[in-house]
């Protein structure tokens, strides 16, 4: 009976946010995959060009 206490009560309301991961840290993450991803996909880009460019000519 006490293990039923939370879904009968509830559960308390925290101040602070306590998840998997801090926000800033959510944050700082997906800014640096964006930023990694933007810069692969630059240099994929280039590459493919400068092979490209190379076979036609």
């Amino acid at each position: 009976m006490l293990i039923a206490a939370p879904h009968l009560i509830g559960a308390p309301h925290l101040d602070r946010y306590f998840g998997t991961a801090a926000p800033e840290l959510a944050a700082l993450f997906s800014t640096r995959a964006l930023g990694v991803s933007a810069v692969a996909w630059a240099l994929l880009g280039v590459m493919g060009g400068w092979i490209w460019s190379r076979e036609t000519a």
